[in-house]
């Protein structure tokens, strides 16, 4: 389950959307409801992977709050909200770094559920990348020795001369030689 953290100064914004998100995404999301930013923040110490938060709001805007929950969890996915049609906060949203989507509230549930199922699959897709190159370097671990034998047989057998070329593969394999030191090969 992903975590999700629906913030606005307007308890029955959060109650709504809190009651039709719940329903939707049921077996996929754990959401909590904070009606301030501050309140937010306290609720961050658990992870956040997804954030819709108004805008504007008392002491501490939407752009404030993302950039402090993204500081605490960078992977965060963030959905702005806002009651605002102006051009600028669209604006302000884009140059306030990466997020997920911005709604209107004025516009329908359909497109906060959009939104929302965006950033899930962004999510599983990050996921999903992770085990693929966690995979990867595991099976590197697990080549390299092979690797290294090979090139010491080769250097041993003299097919391998090139000392840019070695000093590439000492590097490449986390051997730490120097090609032009000397070196005393036991067997």
């Amino acid at each position: 389950m992903y975590n999700m953290l629906l913030v606005d100064d307007e308890p029955i914004i959060v109650d709504s959307y809190y009651e039709l998100l719940s329903d939707k995404f049921e077996n996929k999301l754990n959401i909590e409801k904070a009606y301030s930013a501050s309140e937010a923040i306290q609720k961050a110490r658990n992870r956040i992977d997804i954030l819709v938060t108004d805008i504007i709001m008392p002491r501490m805007d939407g752009y404030e709050l993302k950039k402090e929950i993204c500081r605490i969890w960078p992977k965060c996915h963030v959905i702005f909200l806002t009651g605002n049609d102006d051009v600028q906060y669209a604006q302000n949203a884009i140059r306030n770094g990466p997020f997920v989507d911005y709604i209107l509230k004025t516009e329908n549930f359909e497109m906060l559920i959009g939104a929302v199922n965006k950033a899930i699959n962004s999510i599983e897709n990050i996921i999903k990348t992770d085990e693929v190159l966690k995979n990867i370097q595991k099976n590197i671990k697990l080549a390299l020795p092979l690797l290294r034998k090979e090139l010491f047989m080769d250097i041993i057998n003299g097919k391998n001369n090139d000392i840019e070329n070695i000093n590439h593969k000492f590097k490449q394999y986390d051997i730490e030689l120097c090609i032009d030191k000397p070196v005393i090969l036991l067997c």
